[in-house]
């Protein structure tokens, strides 16, 4: 199994009746098995790497919607008192 994973898909020379398991033909095989390495390869890290960039922007709006908020109960607070 780890042969399979570092060969990609190739089988031994030594094994001329060998059936592939994917596709009609060992070259066919092969372009899967590669297809398939390249779409891993470049959606793992979109998956690893859109939440943190999501929560992050998120908190940062939260961060500013809650500093607009104390703005305007401070002013209104200093209106109250000025009033008093």
């Amino acid at each position: 199994m780890i042969t399979t994973i570092f060969n990609a898909g190739k089988y031994p020379e030594t094994e001329k009746d060998y059936v592939p398991l994917i596709g009609d033909t060992q070259e066919e095989q092969y372009s899967i098995a590669l297809s398939l390495l390249i779409i891993a390869v470049v959606l793992i890290p979109v998956m690893l790497l859109v939440k943190p960039c999501f929560f992050s922007r998120a908190a940062e709006n939260a961060d500013a919607e809650s500093e607009e908020i104390e703005l305007a109960n401070a002013s209104e607070s200093m209106r109250g008192s000025e009033t008093s």
